[in-house]
């Protein structure tokens, strides 16, 4: 029995840490994404990358290659838009800097936050963005 409900109380922890993590999720998205701005690209992460082209590679024609978004981040830079699906879900998206935040844009050249390098030199809200989505990211399940 108390291990029983031992398994609850970390069931119950883990849901409100998760919640807790997309409400500061929600709130840096919103507050980077209204602020319309373009940000230097920091680069994708390895393992992110790897994993973005081997779909390219398994589903070819399926998406914009990622080897053209990173041509266009580092020509534009990268900014932050809400998709209008679910944005309450932290469903937010950086797409090339020059791009309107339209939901076709999101969908054809928009990448998750946790998918991008942290660099020392990054905004800080962003960098904060990125952590805690890349955070959130380890929580689900």
């Amino acid at each position: 029995m108390n291990e029983e409900l031992s398994r609850m109380h970390e069931a119950e922890a883990a849901k409100e840490a998760k919640e807790r993590k997309l409400a500061d999720l929600l709130e840096l998205s919103i507050e980077v994404s209204e602020r319309k701005e373009a940000f230097p690209f920091s680069g994708l992460d390895p393992e992110e990358y790897a994993k973005i082209k081997a779909t390219d590679e398994e589903y070819p024609g399926f998406s914009t290659p990622v080897d053209e978004m990173i041509a266009k981040f580092e020509e534009q830079g990268m900014r932050l838009a809400l998709s209008t699906f679910d944005s309450q879900k932290g469903n937010a998206y950086i797409i090339p800097g020059d791009m309107e935040p339209t939901q076709k844009n999101i969908e054809d050249w928009g990448l998750k936050p946790e998918n991008f390098e942290i660099t020392n030199d990054m905004d800080e809200s962003l960098k904060k963005l990125i952590e805690v989505a890349k955070d959130y990211k380890k929580l689900k399940f």
